[in-house]
């Protein structure tokens, strides 16, 4: 089943971090949602808040469901500049994001807690070709625990100056 970049390697005790990451399975409605319907996603409503980075504000859409984190951006054209998603898990851990039936690159920010920024991965790629794509090639693996993850356009990062020990706070 799909779920947008959710190889979640979060679990009870010890779980193996790598491609043994758990993939999630969800259903909308009625039917299972395997990502592979592209001109006729699932709505979801996301709730809105508003963050800011070190200074810089960003309107986020909170993904805290599991159907809200497997949607997240995907099918999308773009991100609109200002803008991001929020991941929200309910305990910290390793959360791997597959980029499936992601149409553009983006930065991704991993945040511990307490807001600070643990991990990052600047432009990354969606999965590109076919379905049989190696899944290794389009998820992007954190080597610490977060509780929070950031996507936001590619080139945020470097624009901003964001790195490892920037904070997030979460406004309203």
């Amino acid at each position: 089943m799909h779920l947008k970049h959710v190889l979640i390697g979060v679990g009870i005790g010890a779980v193996a971090y790598g491609i043994t990451a758990l993939l999630l399975s969800i259903s909308i409605g009625d039917r299972a949602y395997d990502g592979s319907d592209s001109n006729n996603p699932p709505a979801v409503e996301y709730d809105v808040k508003r963050v800011a980075i070190d200074g810089i504000m960003l309107e986020v859409e909170v993904a805290d469901t599991d159907e809200k984190r497997a949607l997240g951006l995907m099918h999308r054209e773009r991100l609109d500049e200002g803008k991001g998603m929020l991941f929200v898990f309910p305990t910290e851990g390793r959360y791997s994001f597959w980029m499936k039936n992601m149409r553009f690159n983006i930065d991704i920010l991993w945040l511990d807690s307490s807001g600070r920024i643990v991990y990052i991965v600047e432009d990354a790629e969606p999965c590109r070709g076919s379905s049989g794509e190696d899944i290794r090639q389009c998820t992007y693996y954190p080597d610490v625990r977060a509780r929070y993850v950031l996507e936001v356009n590619s080139g945020f990062v470097r624009e901003h100056n964001i790195g490892i020990g920037s904070t997030m706070k979460i406004l309203e």
